[in-house]
């Protein structure tokens, strides 16, 4: 070997030699491949890492009463008077629905005033029309038959999130055919004292929008809760004295302000539905 190279000198000198050194070092160097200097990150592996946890986070589940908790926080608060401030498609809704020229003129010159409350949990509200108090009542998941101009339909509302949606049919087979899906949605736009209460009316293809306008103050807080007392904790009626003394003092005006299972109690005695939702929107004195 060592005699190969003392020919191969002697045959191409010094620079020859150089020069076949470098092509086959070049040639080297254009088939060695970089591998990334010390500290720096492979950016391949960082996406190969990225992919991996994304299959393998888990979301952090909250508890059931959490979860609740959080639901009921975001739903939005209707209580309070509402008059509507703004309308659309209202003309072309009542036209769909097959209300004649004269009655839609009448009803597109009113700027109704709705008052919601919740009563024993339910949401309902009131509003006073020609025909005179009108009372609409919105228990969740429940059926509810109720009367649009003479048709009679049933109702069922349920919650999509912070929308209030009511799912609307006719109890007539070939209305129901003629009219097509019917929904109604409402939802608060806005917050606070600024917030547009929005009522969304669908039947078929036609979609009208009403805007209701907060009337008054922000809600008031909502009723105490309600906490039992034992029987045996129940303070007795002061006992009258010797003369019957010690009567209590009714004298004054009251009004109502808070009520609980008025309406359980109305049906208990056999009172009709329609006669229990306008009990349940007065404020008698």
């Amino acid at each position: 070997v060592t005699l190969t190279l003392r020919r191969q000198r002697q045959l191409l000198g010094p620079m020859g030699m150089m020069r076949a050194c470098g092509k086959v070092c070049g040639g080297d160097k254009r088939e060695r491949k970089e591998s990334p200097a010390a500290g720096v990150t492979d950016p391949s592996a960082v996406q190969l890492e990225e992919r991996k946890s994304a299959f393998t986070r888990k979301p952090t589940a909250l508890s059931s009463a959490a979860a609740a908790a959080a639901a009921a926080a975001q739903l939005p608060e209707f209580t309070g008077k509402w008059q509507l401030s703004a309308s659309r498609n209202f003309d072309e809704y009542l036209a769909a629905m097959g209300v004649n020229y004269l009655k839609r003129t009448v009803a597109a010159g009113m700027k109704p005033v709705q008052e919601w409350a919740r009563v024993d949990g339910t949401w309902q509200f009131f509003v006073h029309t020609p025909l005179g108090l009108k009372v609409e009542s919105f228990p969740l998941g429940v059926e509810m038959i109720d009367d649009v101009d003479g048709e009679k339909i049933t109702k069922r509302t349920t919650w999509d999130g912070a929308v209030m949606h009511t799912a609307v049919v006719p109890m007539n087979a070939s209305t129901a055919a003629k009219l097509g899906e019917m929904s109604m949605r409402r939802y608060l736009v806005g917050s606070s004292e600024s917030a547009k209460l929005v009522l969304e009316m669908r039947v078929g293809s036609v979609i009208c929008f009403r805007e209701f306008t907060r009337v008054g103050a922000a809600p008031a807080p909502a009723l105490a809760p309600v906490v039992v007392v034992p029987a045996t904790q129940v303070p007795k009626p002061p006992k009258p004295d010797a003369e019957g003394g010690n009567p209590p003092d009714f004298s004054g005006k009251w009004q109502l302000s808070a009520s609980r299972n008025f309406d359980e109690y109305l049906k208990a005695i056999g009172v009709s539905y329609v006669k229990r939702s306008l009990a349940a929107g007065m404020k008698p004195v």
